[in-house]
């Protein structure tokens, strides 16, 4: 703080203040009074004097101008005589005939009305006050104005004096003041100072600190420091209290999977959580300060925010984002304060994602694998029906029926097998026993597994890979997978056709991929095209003795090697479904 703006200055300044007004108060009204005064007594001097003039006037046989002359150096002034009309009869400074009217001259025109006239104005020919008296003279039929001119230069000298006698006084009422003033000041400021510097010391966290407080006194400034040590003392405990709550609850805040916001009363996030900043996918020093609508862009979020906001109930909802990344939130809004407080809300969301995709999942799953069985198993009841009812009688359509009936089973227990295989691999039960595998090899015993089904199809099956090319992997696994794509391959190209396993080097990946020249992939089925049971041609799918799960369990192999797997196609020109492998 600037010393000049502390209290002992402000009060001393004060006091000085307080004297230096009642002396320049004091000075205008002596100087006011004594020009006051001065001027009756030079008004009623000129009059009396006028008056003379006009009586020596009427008097005379001679001429006015001379006895205008000689009465001016007499009397020490400047005497003008005035004609009613305005005209000047004569002047002891200036020729009259060379004077402009004065009928016009407020002085005169006062004396023609009433008998005398007086003003004062600033004379340009002199460059100071004059004060000008006028009076009516009448001499028979003739009437005449007498006007006596006087400069106020003594009453400027009289007030001069008086300012130059009260600027003395006043400096020396002002150093003495100002010497009272500081001592008292200081007497009453010390205290305050000290209690200052130990409040101020106070703020800064030193709560040890305590005044010293002279014994047996009894003032205001006492009693002020012995509250101010309470006060520290209290300030202690809560401080101790609430760093040990604010550490407990940032942990909270900070740690905890919830996401966690903090809104004031007009929606704005005061603060946010790091798994709330994560669930939104938005930077949480960025978010500060904004809206849920701005931060998210998600309107039933903000409508959330709004309506708790406005009714100061408690509500709950699960909002959707789609992107980034897919995801379900439960969400939970409830109000900081009371109805007529609006202090704000407090937001609490839980990840709810993963629950939801296994309840999607799970529904999915029953539903396919219904839709799987039935057909199978209705082949089945209605080829036993027919045995049952024409088996003796037609051995040979019996037989046929029979063997339909083994085939379906087959499916089955395909189906069985693949549901099996996936599950396993979803929940991480079936392990990934990593060695050192020569890709060439596994793809040339897959392509064995597959070659009768190809020379039956007359589709070609080319190997270009480099013999020497080994990876760290799980060498059934990748056998599954390539056996998997191979018959896809196959399955879906037509005769003459041509299905081609390569690969490619890059980035400390291997990229596998398997192309072939059939019947292609619409666009509007390739996002779907690794969900469990989904067929692109599913009459065909059927025909070849598919589960509709190969491709699933292709992606989820893939993706414990900690690769990725995708495809591009074009319909009937055909497909490559390409997967990347790390090399360690």
């Amino acid at each position: 703080m600037r010393p000049f703006l502390s209290i002992k200055w402000r009060l001393t300044a004060g006091y000085l203040l307080v004297v230096l007004t009642i002396i320049a108060l004091l000075g205008f009204y002596l100087e006011n009074h004594t020009e006051k005064q001065y001027i009756k007594r030079l008004q009623r001097n000129l009059t009396t004097e006028a008056y003379a003039v006009g009586t020596a006037i009427t008097l005379s046989d001679g001429s006015i101008d001379n006895l205008v002359k000689q009465l001016s150096k007499d009397l020490g002034c400047r005497i003008t005589v005035i004609e009613p009309s305005g005209l000047v009869a004569a002047d002891s400074s200036e020729n009259p005939k060379e004077m402009e009217s004065h009928s016009k001259r407020p002085e005169i025109i006062g004396a023609l009305d009433t008998g005398q006239g007086f003003t004062i104005r600033h004379s340009d020919t002199l460059d100071m006050d004059m004060m000008y008296v006028s009076v009516l003279i009448k001499d028979n039929d003739r009437s005449l104005v007498v006007r006596i001119a006087e400069p106020l230069s003594e009453v400027d000298a009289a007030k001069s004096a008086i300012r130059t006698t009260f600027g003395i006084a006043a400096l020396a009422a002002l150093l003495l003041a100002a010497a009272v003033g500081l001592k008292l000041a200081s007497g009453v400021v010390s205290p305050v100072v000290s209690l200052t510097t130990t409040a101020r010391r106070i703020a800064r966290g030193d709560f040890g600190l305590n005044v010293g407080v002279p014994s047996g006194a009894k003032d205001e400034v006492t009693e002020l420091g012995l509250t101010l040590n309470s006060l520290g003392a209290e300030l202690r405990r809560a401080v101790r209290q609430l760093r040990e709550d604010k550490r407990k609850m940032e942990t909270v805040f900070e740690k905890t999977d919830d996401g966690l916001i903090i809104l004031d009363n007009e929606g704005r996030i005061e603060t946010i959580n790091p798994a709330a900043a994560k669930m939104l996918a938005v930077d949480a020093a960025s978010a500060v300060g904004r809206t849920i609508i701005e931060a998210t862009l998600n309107h039933e979020f903000a409508e959330l925010i709004g309506r708790v906001l406005r009714t100061q109930s408690p509500a709950t909802l699960e909002i959707a984002f789609p992107s980034p990344s897919e995801k379900t939130i439960h969400v939970y809004v409830t109000s900081l304060g009371q109805p007529e407080e609006l202090d704000g809300a407090v937001v609490v969301m839980h990840d709810v994602t993963a629950a939801r995709r296994v309840d999607d999942m799970r529904r999915d799953f029953v539903a396919n694998v219904s839709h799987e069985l039935r057909t199978p198993l209705a082949s089945i009841r209605a080829m036993a029906e027919t045995i049952m009812l024409r088996g003796k009688s037609n051995p040979e359509a019996a037989e046929q029926f029979a063997q339909s009936i083994v085939s379906e089973i087959d499916r089955l227990v395909r189906l069985s097998d693949d549901l099996l295989e996936i599950a396993k691999t979803e929940v991480q039960q079936r392990p990934i026993h990593k060695e050192e595998v020569r890709i060439a090899e596994v793809a040339a015993d897959a392509t064995a597994k597959i070659q009768p089904v190809a020379d039956q199809k007359s589709v070609s099956l080319v190997l270009d890979i480099d013999p020497e090319l080994v990876i760290q992997a799980d060498k059934d696994a990748i056998w599954q997978i390539l056996v998997n794509l191979i018959d896809n391959a196959v399955n879906y190209t037509s005769g003459g056709g041509e299905v081609k396993v390569s690969t490619v080097v890059q980035d400390g990946f291997i990229s596998v991929s398997v192309a072939d020249t059939g019947i292609g992939i619409p666009a509007a089925d390739i996002p779907r095209i690794f969900e469990r049971f989904y067929r692109v041609d599913k009459a065909r799918s059927r025909a070849s003795g598919g589960t509709g799960l190969g491709l699933s369990i292709v992606k989820h192999l893939v993706e414990a090697h900690g690769g990725k797997i995708s495809v591009v196609s074009e319909v009937n020109k055909g497909s490559t479904f390409t997967f990347t492998i790390p090399r360690s």
